[in-house]
C-alpha cells in the first residue's frame, strides 16, 4: 500500500517585522541577521490569533479537495501548547465542524513532532484504509526580548491529509531515526519562552544529520534524490549542512534545491514543527528543476532526528496564491510588536482586540483560564484599518 501527502497547505498570521528595523532597536548591524542568519521578517502574532488559530485556518485551505465525513483522526504537532491537559487538536476539531466521531491527539517531540505525527499517520492508513489523517503542525516562536534569538523568531501552520494513493507525495517506509539526550532547547511548563543552548544545539543537530544520511546511504543512494529539505531554525544553518555534504561531494548537488526551500522562511522565521514541510512547500513553488525523489531531514531539540524519503506523483504548486498571502502581511513597528510580544509572554495577559485577525478562526478571548475561539461568519473589516483602529486605541 502506498500512503503520504494527498494535499498540503501553510498558514501565518497577518502581521510581519522587518528584522532592520529589529537590529535598529538595538543598535545592531543589520547584516547579522540578513547574511549570517539569512532572515529578512519575522512574522509577528497578534493577540487574537495562536497556534490553536494558525493550525484551523491552514486546514480550511485543503477542504475544498477532501471529503470531510473521511477525516479521522486529527494529529497536532506542536511545542507550543497552550495547554497541558486538554489537546488543542480537539479545539481544533470543533472549529472545522468535522464529524463527533473523529478522533483528535496531540504529539509532541520538539521541531520533529511534525514528521512523527506523519508517521504516526500513515500507520494509521496502513490499519484503515478508508479513512484520511489530518496532520497539522503549528507552532509559534517565542524568546525573550533582546537575546540572541529573538530575531529567529516566528509563527506559522501547516496542514496536510495523509492517505492511501496520495496525489502529491509516496512517503516511503524506510526512513532512519536517532535520538541522542540532550539539553540544547527545552520550555519547562512554567516558563513562556524556550530556553536554548544555541552551540549545542547546532552541534547536535549536525551530529545527527550526519548520521543520518550515513545509516540512510546503507540501503538508498543520495544520488536517487533530487533534493534534500531540512528543519530550519534558522536559514543560515543550511550553511553549515552543506559543509557536511561536502565531505561526500554532494553539497553542488543539494544547493540550489536548498535555497529554493528557504525562500518562504526567510519571510516568516522558525515555525518549529511546521518548518520542514513549510521548505517543502516553498521547494515545490520555487525549483528549477524537475522533483522526483525527495529526502527529508527532521530534527528535534532533546534531541531526536528522523530522515525519510519521498517520491513526488503529481507536483502541485500554489505559488501565486501563497507570495499573495506573504506580500499582503501587514508591517508592524518596535513599539507594537514589543507590546504584542509582551501580551504572549504572559501567563494573564490582557483585552484581545477581535479587528485583529486574517482567518477564519480567531481566539476571541480568555474567560476564567478559558480559551475562547471562534469562527468568522461576516467579511472581515478591512486589515489596514483594523490595525490603525487598534494603534488608536
Amino acid at each position: 500500500m502506498k500512503t503520504g501527502i494527498d494535499d498540503i497547505a501553510f498558514y501565518t498570521p497577518r502581521y510581519y517585522m522587518d528584522l532592520k528595523n529589529l537590529a535598529q532597536s538595538y543598535g545592531v548591524d543589520p547584516q547579522k541577521f540578513a547574511i549570517g542568519l539569512e532572515q529578512e521578517k519575522m512574522a509577528v502574532m497578534p493577540p487574537n490569533e495562536d497556534i490553536i488559530t494558525m493550525a484551523a485556518n491552514a486546514a480550511e485551505a485543503l477542504f475544498k479537495n477532501c471529503d470531510k465525513s473521511k477525516i479521522s483522526p486529527i494529529i497536532f504537532a506542536s511545542e507550543s501548547f497552550v495547554d497541558q491537559a486538554k489537546s488543542g487538536a480537539i479545539h481544533i476539531k470543533t472549529l472545522l465542524g468535522l464529524p463527533e466521531d473523529c478522533m483528535a491527539f496531540d504529539i509532541k517531540q520538539a521541531c520533529c513532532g511534525g514528521t512523527y505525527a506523519l508517521l504516526t499517520a500513515q500507520a494509521f492508513v496502513h490499519m484503515n484504509p478508508e479513512r484520511e489523517v489530518l496532520v497539522i503542525c503549528s507552532d509559534h516562536a517565542l524568546y525573550p526580548a533582546g537575546s540572541p534569538a529573538e530575531a529567529t523568531q516566528g509563527a506559522a501552520a501547516v496542514a496536510m491529509i495523509i492517505k492511501e494513493d496520495p496525489r502529491l507525495l509516496h512517503i516511503s517506509p524506510d526512513y532512519v531515526t536517532l535520538l541522542d539526550d540532550q539539553m540544547d532547547f527545552w520550555r519547562p511548563s512554567y516558563c513562556k519562552t524556550a530556553c536554548v543552548d544555541g552551540k549545542l544545539s547546532i552541534k547536535t543537530y549536525l551530529k545527527l544529520f550526519e548520521q543520518s544520511i550515513e545509516r540512510y546511504s546503507q540501503s538508498n543512494s543520495l544520488d536517487d534524490l533530487s533534493a534534500i529539505l531540512l528543519h530550519l531554525p534558522y536559514n543560515g544553518i543550511s550553511r553549515k549542512v552543506l559543509n557536511v555534504l561536502r565531505k561526500n561531494g554532494k553539497d553542488l548537488d543539494f544547493k540550489d534545491t536548498i535555497d529554493s526551500s528557504k525562500i518562504y522562511s526567510r519571510m516568516i522565521g522558525n515555525s518549529y514543527t511546521a518548518s520542514l514541510y513549510l521548505g517543502f512547500i516553498s521547494l515545490m513553488d520555487h525549483a528549477e528543476i524537475p522533483l522526483e525523489k525527495l529526502g527529508f531531514y527532521s530534527y528535534g531539540s532533546g534531541s531526536t532526528a528522523v530522515f525519510f524519503n519521498g517520491r513526488i506523483n503529481q507536483l502541485r504548486t500554489n505559488q501565486e496564491k501563497n507570495t499573495a498571502h506573504l506580500e499582503g502581511r501587514i508591517e508592524v513597528d518596535h513599539e507594537q510588536y514589543t507590546e504584542w510580544h509582551e501580551w504572549h509572554c504572559s501567563f494573564f495577559p490582557g483585552r484581545i482586540d477581535s479587528n485583529l485577525f486574517s482567518g477564519k478562526h480567531f481566539l476571541e478571548g480568555i474567560e476564567n483560564r478559558k480559551r475562547i475561539y471562534s469562527r468568522r461568519t461576516q467579511k472581515c473589516k478591512e486589515a489596514t484599518k483594523s490595525f490603525q483602529l487598534h494603534r488608536a486605541g
